[in-house]
């Protein structure tokens, strides 16, 4: 049950303690003023509509400080309203991803309410800065869960009206948390059907959905899509679209935020994007619920840390292309680029080097592995077992692991007998390293799958360790230069790949290369 419990008195005009009174702490208008320095300027820390935000300090019991906020609410009838709605709102509030009341002040000039103290500001904020990729992902998962607490967590929806990165907080561990309730308003309960609500129209302009701009009713399908423009803005840096009907079209790819580029895996991305846009889907009824949405983010931040996990020190590549239209009457058209017919591909091998100093004799894969990666290794080798699990290969990380060079010399010549008996080679050296345990610098086993393929006079070739030594050195320079770890793909001369990628990221890479 919601309460509305401002402004009881007895018969002799005693006020009884109400039950918001019981539920948080009530402020005398001289704790706020001695909190602030007297509503000092320079304490302020935000200021918004018709309230502005003070650092005030106050005391535990054991007399030591600690800092909170400090919301001031400017005189009128409708900040009035604004403050009793939201007490009676936030202190019926109790989830970790919801922003807490301290108490409040409601004294008959002055309407304040005193908040925890979020000592990192605003996601806002950050976007401006340098905030990794994945913590921004982590922040949207957090906000997602605290938007879910309030469309299905009490008994009657809550409708929260004006999601956007100002009013998304962070603490002092980074932690999000949703704020600025002024403008929320109760829904149906959470059993029953929800109805749309006839309302003024009021939000941020960017975040308001093509229903609310048309006819001003809400359900709890706005917060969905407005938190879809603040998916859009996370990965973008900024609002992705600055104006109304600014520009036709956007490409979101092109769009991004420089400060995250390369860090966004394309499994990942594939599960973002897709929950962004259906986030914005004009009509209301084709958004999902944000329990989707929160579980949706959780699979991308996993598909993200899986990735990074075998793509070391390398730049992701992504070479979708995801096209959004802005509607001259609110809402938004997107287009995704689809795969074409593919012509015949030419594969070219180019060598590189992870360690040119490795041992001829080689040394224990695995034990290489701990010490060059640490605990790392084991994640790494977990996710290792289940990509060629999905292939239908078992991987193994037995055997020896060293130096490589003879094993580029022996390519490099297959190349002189047909690329496809260098393509061949490379293939069945990497199914008997990764898969049987096999050391490439082992000659028997080089002459081994030498003779599988087809290439000839392998083992006279091998023999002379100059034979091909100048030809792959000239490739080392030539290709790996700028290179810091494999696989690494170049299509059509400058189009570049890096990363272990899924096949349809390789469908729209010669997709893009060809046009």
């Amino acid at each position: 049950m919601f309460l509305k419990c401002f402004g009881e008195s007895s018969s002799s005009g005693r006020p009884y303690p109400t039950v918001i009174e019981e539920l948080c702490r009530h402020f005398s208008l001289a704790d706020i003023r001695k909190s602030t320095n007297n509503f000092d300027d320079n304490r302020v820390i935000g200021e918004e509509g018709w309230t502005k935000v003070y650092k005030g300090c106050l005391q535990h019991i054991d007399g030591s400080d600690y800092a909170v906020a400090v919301k001031r609410f400017i005189p009128g009838e409708q900040s009035t309203e604004a403050f009793k709605r939201e007490v009676e709102l936030v202190c019926q509030l109790h989830h970790p991803n919801c922003v807490s009341i301290v108490g409040f002040c409601n004294h008959k000039k002055e309407k304040i309410i005193v908040y925890e103290y979020m000592s990192n500001k605003s996601l806002y904020r950050h976007l401006q800065e340098a905030l990794p990729w994945k913590k921004r992902l982590e922040i949207c998962i957090g906000a997602a869960r605290g938007l879910h607490y309030l469309h299905a967590g009490l008994k009657r929806t809550v409708i929260h009206r004006d999601i956007i990165p100002r009013h998304i907080l962070l603490d002092h561990n980074m932690h999000p948390k949703l704020s600025s309730f002024e403008l929320s308003i109760l829904g149906a309960h959470f059993k029953k059907r929800p109805k749309p609500i006839q309302t003024d129209l009021k939000g941020t302009i960017g975040h308001l959905p093509p229903e609310y701009l048309r006819n001003s009713t809400v359900t709890d399908k706005c917060d969905v899509y407005a938190f879809g423009g603040v998916l859009l803005e996370v990965v973008c840096g900024s609002l992705f679209f600055l104006k109304q009907n600014e520009v036709p079209e956007k490409c979101v790819e092109e769009n991004f935020d420089p400060k995250i580029k390369g860090e966004i895996a394309a499994e990942c991305w594939q599960v973002f994007i897709d929950i962004a846009l259906r986030c914005i889907k004009n009509e209301a009824d084709e958004r999902p619920a944000m329990g989707e949405v929160e579980v949706e983010l959780e699979r991308a931040l996993l598909l993200q840390q899986q990735a990074d996990l075998t793509n070391i020190d390398m730049d992701y590549t992504l070479l979708s292309k995801t096209i959004i239209i802005q509607k001259s009457e609110g809402g938004f058209n997107y287009f995704i680029g689809q795969e074409q017919e593919q012509e015949s591909n030419t594969i070219i091998w180019h060598p590189f080097q992870l360690n040119p100093d490795a041992p001829k004799e080689g040394i224990d894969k695995r034990e290489y592995y701990r010490r060059k990666f640490g605990s790392q290794s084991e994640r790494m080798e977990a996710r290792m077992l289940e990509v060629f699990k999905n292939v239908g290969l078992e991987y193994s990380l037995s055997g020896l692991t060293g130096n490589t060079m003879d094993s580029h010399r022996l390519i490099y010549f297959a190349r002189q007998q047909g690329l496809d008996k260098q393509h061949d080679l490379v293939e069945e050296l990497n199914i008997g390293y990764f898969t049987q345990g096999k050391y490439i610098g082992d000659h028997k086993f080089l002459l081994e799958s030498a003779a599988k393929v087809g290439v000839q006079g392998a083992e006279e070739f091998l023999k002379d360790p100059n034979n091909g030594l100048r030809e792959v050195e000239e490739e080392l320079k030539t290709y790996s230069g700028n290179i810091t770890g494999v696989p690494y793909y170049v299509i059509n001369g400058n189009h570049k790949l890096s990363g272990g990628q899924p096949p349809e990221v390789f469908l729209r890479a010669f997709q893009v290369a060809t046009t």
